[in-house]
């Protein structure tokens, strides 16, 4: 071999080139499959997070079809299904629960048949719905305040085992998820908080003594009272009402005691009550009394009245005579002694 051969550059290029060439195709083949990956991947969380959101849609009737929406006519299920058959523990809902179903080929078939819960049930006929290539793991939480839908697909990735072995990667595996919310209950629940909320506090306020102590300021305890006022006070206390003036039909003012949210008229008395005539702490004479709460009865101001009689603390004695208590239950006053 001479000088001019070992300087002779003929058949480098292809020499370069199959060396290179290989390299460039390994490359340009496994960006062309990352490509399809990253597109499978892509497409199985669109279909993830569409069934979450299709499931969490109608988790309220487990009849309902989680594409359509559509529910058969007469078809629901049971009224207190969100108490006890929800995923909680039937004696203590406030800790929660979790409920899992696998979906695949093999179970699609009979996915709306056998046993188990009603979550359980759900998700099952849920899967009938999903692509027929994937497994699906489905799974179900609930919170005290929040029910989500949680929705994993696996998919086979189709590619050459070469790149399956070198990517470790024979799945693509996606998840959605979504709130499962229940706008009936939602507003069932706030109306029944406004609805009730404000007479189970009014009924505690009725006794005071439920809290151990009453507060500062408030009217004695039940018992004999030096005034009527202090009688008054805690009438108003008892009973959740506020003193209020009404107008009988007559054009008489009527100062009541205590009118309560439902419209009764409550009024207080002090002592030993022996007829019409006699006049109260304020003055006014029981048969004045009488003759304003019954306009205000016959005209429909208040719904009924009440007359409270409390002990005395100075005689010790409570109540009306027999004639003053047939004169007001006749004329439909309710009578209440305090002894």
């Amino acid at each position: 071999m001479n000088v001019h051969q070992l300087k002779d550059n003929r058949g480098s290029f292809t020499i370069e080139a199959t060396m290179a060439f290989p390299v460039i195709i390994l490359l340009s083949v496994g960006l062309l499959f990352f490509g399809l990956y990253m597109y499978e991947k892509a497409a199985l969380q669109l279909q993830a997070s569409q069934a979450a959101q299709r499931i969490a849609a109608v988790w309220t009737n487990s009849y309902a079809n989680p594409v359509t929406g559509s529910v058969p006519v007469s078809s629901h299920d049971d009224l207190y299904w969100r108490t006890f058959q929800d995923g909680l523990p039937e004696w203590f809902p406030f800790l929660g629960g979790e409920v899992t179903a696998e979906v695949n080929a093999a179970s699609v078939s009979s996915s709306t048949q056998g046993g188990g819960s009603l979550p359980q049930l759900k998700l099952q006929r849920a899967g009938v719905f999903l692509p027929p290539d994937v497994t699906a793991d489905l799974q179900y939480s609930r919170g005290t305040w929040q029910r989500s839908i949680k929705v994993t697909l696996n998919r086979p990735l189709r590619v050459p085992q070469l790149f399956n072995h070198w990517w470790g990667l024979a799945e693509v595996r996606a998840s959605g998820t979504a709130s499962a919310a229940d706008p009936v209950e939602f507003v069932r629940n706030v109306d029944f908080t406004r609805s009730y909320l404000p007479v189970i506090v009014q009924h505690f306020k009725s006794y005071p003594s439920v809290f151990g102590q009453a507060s500062a300021g408030s009217a004695p305890q039940a018992g004999s009272f030096d005034k009527e006022s202090e009688a008054r006070v805690y009438l108003q206390q008892t009973v959740g009402g506020t003193e209020t003036t009404l107008t009988t039909p007559s054009g008489k003012k009527r100062l009541v005691d205590a009118l309560d949210q439902d419209g009764t008229a409550h009024q207080a008395f002090l002592g030993y009550q022996a007829n019409r005539t006699s006049a109260t702490e304020n003055g006014e004479r029981m048969n004045d009394q009488l003759q304003k709460d019954v306009e205000l009865l016959q005209s429909g101001q208040v719904k009924a009245v009440v007359w409270h009689f409390y002990k005395s603390g100075r005689t010790g004695k409570a109540g009306p005579s027999g004639p003053l208590r047939a004169e007001l239950e006749r004329n439909g006053i309710i009578v209440m002694v305090h002894d």
